[in-house]
């Protein structure tokens, strides 16, 4: 029997997996590769079909064979970068913190404006050790998402850490402004540390993180 053309066969997967049927398309894909074993389009699938099958450190080594073929590949970076975050998330719950970082350095790569990854980052780099690059993935992180509460909290310490207590003050106020309930972590952490603040009444505090970052009111109606 004659093989059908390459591209019928992607088409023919695409659609096994839309019908879903991935299994069929996953087996579809692996007898396309074998004709072709750098065809992008149909690594950029068997991609999908891992992400979907639970396996992101496969789809990773599958989007960077269409990489290769396709520098640049919007869709194929996005899936790469998702890939390598869940990678990175896999390899920190087994206890490679090493292996996460590089993972998630890989995703961000691909996609500077992946968020989860930068936090992520910023975690692994602070248990770690580096403080500075934890520090750097935090700024990134901000950059993007001002209004992130932990981020502000987490670069908070770390700018306490070094001794730039001021600084650290106005990144705890804004957390506080955009979620209270971060009051008391924020007190635990000015105290605990050998460069910090401390406040005989809780209510002095709040108003000091009051000052720093005052609520906006409320636009009229």
């Amino acid at each position: 029997m004659t093989a059908i053309p390459l591209e019928r066969g992607l088409a023919q997967a695409i659609a096994l997996y839309n019908g879903g049927r991935k299994a069929d398309a996953h087996a579809l894909c692996r007898a396309l590769l074998e004709r072709d074993p750098a065809h992008p389009a149909v690594h950029q699938l068997m991609a999908v079909l891992c992400m979907d099958s639970g396996d992101p450190q496969r789809a990773a080594e599958h989007i960077e064979h269409s990489l290769a073929a396709r520098p640049g590949h919007g869709p194929s970076m996005r899936i790469g970068a998702q890939a390598w975050y869940e990678a990175g998330c896999l390899r920190r719950e087994r206890g490679d913190a090493a292996g996460a970082r590089q993972a998630w350095r890989a995703a961000l790569a691909l996609q500077a404006e992946l968020a989860p990854a930068w936090f992520a980052l910023s975690l692994v780099c602070e248990d770690l050790g580096e403080f500075d690059e934890a520090r750097a993935a935090l700024e990134r992180l901000l950059a993007l998402q001002p209004d992130h509460p932990q981020a502000l909290v987490n670069l908070a310490l770390l700018l306490q850490r070094s001794g730039d207590v001021d600084a650290a003050m106005d990144r705890y106020a804004n957390a506080y402004r955009l979620q209270p309930e971060t009051l008391g972590r924020i007190a635990n952490a000015l105290s605990a540390q050998s460069c910090g603040r401390i406040w005989l009444r809780l209510d002095d505090l709040k108003r000091e993180l009051e000052r720093r970052a005052p609520v906006s009111p409320a636009p009229r109606a």
